[in-house]
């Protein structure tokens, strides 16, 4: 496997819940995932050994995912630009036990770990809401008033893609 120049952390993968398989060949390659807090990850396999899958961990945003989805965007665009401008790489054994999680920069990443130029999606996603085409918008609701447009946005089926509080 290549080598990655960053910095071994902890990735508490446990807090991620899948959302959707976007790319599959013997097994998911391109998966979306959330946070309970709404953060979106892209988790993407990059390399494999004897001993560990090499996947990548992306923090991106929902806007950027359904522009993937819908063709609007490369799947190299929108990994070459992180949210945060760093990516997670982890060796995943075959009991689903991750090792050597490193995060680096994007401009560290090996030039392999990226896709293609003209990678746009050729799948057929079944996720309705990556697919919709929808507007999204920002509201910003005081803290003491959560529990109310929580549960108004939850009575009209509407998915929240990110919650911050301020």
């Amino acid at each position: 496997m290549k080598q990655i120049h960053g910095i071994e952390t902890m990735f508490d993968f446990n807090k991620l819940q899948k959302c959707s398989d976007l790319i599959w060949f013997d097994g998911p390659l391109l998966s979306h995932y959330m946070t309970e807090s709404g953060d979106h990850y892209l988790y993407y396999w990059v390399e494999s050994d004897e001993e560990y899958n090499r996947w990548m961990l992306v923090r991106t945003n929902i806007i950027a995912i359904k522009d993937y989805v819908q063709r609007r965007t490369t799947l190299r665009k929108l990994i070459s630009a992180p949210e945060d401008g760093i990516v997670w790489v982890a060796d995943v054994d075959d009991n689903l036990n991750f090792h050597h999680t490193t995060m680096l920069s994007i401009a560290a990443l090996p030039e392999d770990y990226l896709p293609e130029e003209n990678s746009y999606y050729d799948g057929e996603c079944e996720d309705e809401f990556l697919t919709a085409d929808t507007q999204s918008y920002s509201l910003f609701v005081p803290t003491k008033d959560k529990p109310l447009f929580s549960s108004i946005i939850e009575r009209m089926g509407w998915k929240v893609g990110r919650v911050a509080v301020l």
